[in-house]
């Protein structure tokens, strides 16, 4: 070969070489995911979405949280939308999400084996409330009174079966009214209900709104009777005590049930998202916080203590945390 077609041949390498280093990167597209949540005014949204916002500053993630329909069994319709792949990231409580991983679901009872937890997040309480003129003084007086319990077969009424049960009543004995949100405030104020369960993290605005203006007072469950819940139930496992002044007016501490509320993802995620995630949620925690006060008690110390196996991403989070301590 003479040099001057060697010559040739170096200068269109060199030009290739140099168009490569200066080409577009190839656009990758972003991961979407979906994160089922609840209600547009519950909790569980109001969270989910400033999670959300939160992921979508990582790069290459796409997060929308999702509106549950409030009359769907929120918890087992979470956790069928992870099993099935409808959603990526779900809340459930860790009750909930345990007998899913064990048995199923009411949608299907093979076990979800495709359920895995990313972190422990906060709790929910059950909240016994008593229109405060109503006479009622204790759990046993809500007989033959209209006590609101939530959405039919959701996991307010459920609980409040449980609990009417360990007090010696039956559903029947109570008149359930099935309200929410505003219909709920407005019932306690016009007299058309006496009670309500609420099943929520501390600080429900339906709570902050009437509690704010004297209509209600909370009624404590007895250390034995929550013994006796605990023993009957896989999901109100936790003993939660709301402190004094939670609520305006509360002048004691109540005693009470609750579960704890995890983040849950697929099986099948990569790892190194599910890392990422798992280390943005921690932190974001006083972010999170401003946008619900629930989030303050998100401790990367309680986050692997979940009902079900860790996402292998989430149990390198952690892991690597105890190494760095």
């Amino acid at each position: 070969m003479n040099s001057r077609r060697l010559f040739e041949l170096l200068a269109i390498s060199t030009a290739a070489l140099l168009a490569a280093c200066h080409a577009e990167p190839a656009h990758t597209p972003a991961t979407e995911l979906t994160l089922a949540t609840g209600s547009r005014d519950g909790i569980y949204y109001q969270f989910g979405n400033a999670l959300a916002a939160t992921y979508n500053r990582l790069p290459g993630v796409k997060v929308v949280a999702e509106v549950r329909n409030p009359t769907d069994n929120l918890e087992d319709s979470n956790l069928e939308a992870i099993e099935k792949g409808t959603a990526d990231l779900a809340l459930a409580g860790a009750g909930y999400a345990y007998q899913a991983y064990k048995q199923g679901t009411e949608f299907d009872n093979r076990p979800h084996t495709k359920l895995r937890a990313i972190s422990v997040l906060f709790s929910t309480s059950i909240h016994i409330v008593a229109r405060r003129d109503s006479g009622i003084r204790r759990v046993e007086d809500f007989r033959g009174k209209r006590i609101a319990v939530g959405a039919p077969g959701g996991p307010t009424d459920e609980a409040s079966r449980l609990i009417l049960q360990i007090h010696g009543m039956k559903h029947g004995d109570i008149v359930p009214e099935h309200r929410s949100g505003r219909d709920l405030i407005n019932g306690v104020r016009d007299k058309s209900i006496d009670g309500l369960f609420v099943y929520s993290p501390l600080g429900p605005a339906v709570l902050n709104e009437l509690s704010a203006s004297a209509d209600i007072e909370l009624l404590p469950i007895e250390r034995k009777k929550i013994i006796d819940i605990q023993a009957r139930s896989p999901f109100l496992l936790r003993t939660v005590v709301i402190p004094a002044g939670t609520y305006a007016g509360q002048r004691a501490e109540i005693a009470t049930v609750g579960a704890d509320i995890l983040l849950i993802c697929r099986q099948d995620l990569p790892e190194r998202l599910v890392l990422d995630l798992t280390r943005a949620l921690y932190a974001a925690v006083s972010e999170l916080s401003e946008a619900h006060p629930v989030a303050a008690e998100i401790d990367p110390d309680r986050g692997p203590l979940a009902s079900i196996p860790l996402h292998p991403g989430a149990a390198r989070y952690y892991r690597e945390r105890e190494l760095l301590r």
